[in-house]
């Protein structure tokens, strides 16, 4: 009979310790799941307003560039077709000096002619950017090599018009590529992260290891090559692809990545800005032991109760 007795008071911890012990697992578990989607759902809104911030202010410098370039254009001895580009090469040098942030200036003809200071005999009529500005648009460039000294820039290109609103050239400046990194460099997310510039095509324009820039890394394509960093790739063409705000995850180097990306006013450029996620999941690991040791002592006080 003693051995019976005994046989059902350990049943009966086994039983109901192991009801005590599931249904606390459960309830950590649902608690710890509830508060990380809360802490993702807070970081997300985060990311968001700070991309959108970052983007706003990279496009109101772009933009910048523009009216001054616009502003230029339309001085009376560019748009005099009976002055010479000695005179007009001459304007440009001096115009140049008011704006601290232009590398350099240039001018170009119809016919994609490149005059400057410094070169001659440069046909740039194949280029993009002077292309967009020939069919009356504004141009900007990726990271690309001056044509006057190879120093690695970013190209802003608005068209030159005559009295009758007919373009009659082109006006080139360049800002050193150094100039879009400075721009972001200071952004730091959590305690790590930070925000990076893409192309239409995935190409890095900015970021805080200006080597990135320099090597004309493309992650996109690097992604498609390595498995290990595909998601990164995949996050990238969303970017690119999307024309809202939005934010996401990655993998890159083992670490998990959240990350939230936004165009850069018309320019068909992205900025990404993202951080580890474990520098926001604090409070969530918190949470994680605090759940285990009271479910362990709940624990230990239900079975001595049940004893």
């Amino acid at each position: 009979m003693r051995n019976k007795r005994f046989s059902i008071k350990f049943k009966l911890l086994a039983i109901f310790g192991s009801l005590v012990a599931i249904s606390l697992f459960v309830l950590g578990l649902l608690a710890v799941n509830i508060a990380k989607r809360a802490v993702y759902e807070k970081i997300e809104i985060h990311l968001e307003d700070k991309v959108t911030d970052t983007a706003e202010i990279i496009g109101g410098r772009v933009l910048s560039f523009f009216q001054f370039l616009e502003g230029v254009a339309r001085a009376p001895i560019l748009r005099d077709e009976q002055a010479s580009i000695k005179e007009k090469l001459r304007y440009l040098t001096n115009e140049l000096s008011f704006n601290q942030n232009l590398y350099d200036i240039a001018l170009m003809d119809t016919s994609g002619n490149f005059y400057h200071t410094k070169v001659n005999n440069i046909n740039v009529s194949s280029q993009e950017w002077f292309q967009s500005a020939m069919r009356g648009e504004n141009a900007v460039t990726d990271v690309i090599q001056a044509v006057v000294d190879s120093q690695l820039v970013i190209t802003f290109a608005v068209p030159i018009r005559n009295d009758s609103n007919t373009i009659i050239g082109v006006l080139g400046a360049a800002v050193l590529a150094k100039w879009l990194t400075n721009a972001i460099k200071d952004i730091v997310v959590g305690e790590t992260g930070y925000a990076y510039v893409i192309s239409r095509h995935g190409r890095t324009l900015a970021h805080k290891d200006f080597d990135v820039v320099t090597n004309r890394l493309n992650m996109i394509d690097e992604g498609k090559k390595d498995p290990s960093i595909a998601s990164l790739g995949n996050f990238l063409q969303r970017a690119i692809d999307s024309s809202t705000t939005g934010t996401g995850t990655y993998t890159y180097k083992g670490k998990t990545f959240i990350a939230a990306f936004a165009k850069i006013g018309n320019t068909g450029r992205s900025v990404i800005i993202q951080a580890p996620e474990n520098e926001f999941m604090g409070t969530v690991r918190t949470l994680r032991v605090s759940s285990f040791w009271v479910g362990l002592i709940i624990s230990c006080i239900a079975l001595v109760v049940v004893y």
